[in-house]
């Protein structure tokens, strides 16, 4: 059987929703099967580094629309990197 990665997302965020919805069998005990479904799911989903380009980019733009990259502060990559990635750096 072959399944594109949409698919394969939809199935375990499905089968997520199932297995936290059934309080009595998903306590404490299970929890990290609980982190493994989240950590899968946004594997699959994965990060959009064309998104996070660009708005690294963007940081370096001034208000005239110039672009200043090398003054872009690491800190606000990590920022951005954060935020798409859902990670803190």
């Amino acid at each position: 059987m072959s399944m594109t990665k949409e698919e394969a997302i939809s199935l375990l965020t499905q089968v997520h929703k199932i297995l936290v919805n059934s309080n009595s069998w998903l306590e404490s005990t299970h929890e990290p099967l609980n982190i493994a479904f989240g950590m899968a799911i946004k594997a699959l989903k994965g990060v959009d580094t064309s998104d996070m380009l660009y708005d690294i980019y963007m940081a370096g733009v001034n208000m005239t629309g110039e672009y200043q990259g090398c003054w872009v502060r690491f800190k606000d990559i990590e920022r951005i990197v954060s935020k798409h990635t859902g990670e803190k750096v």
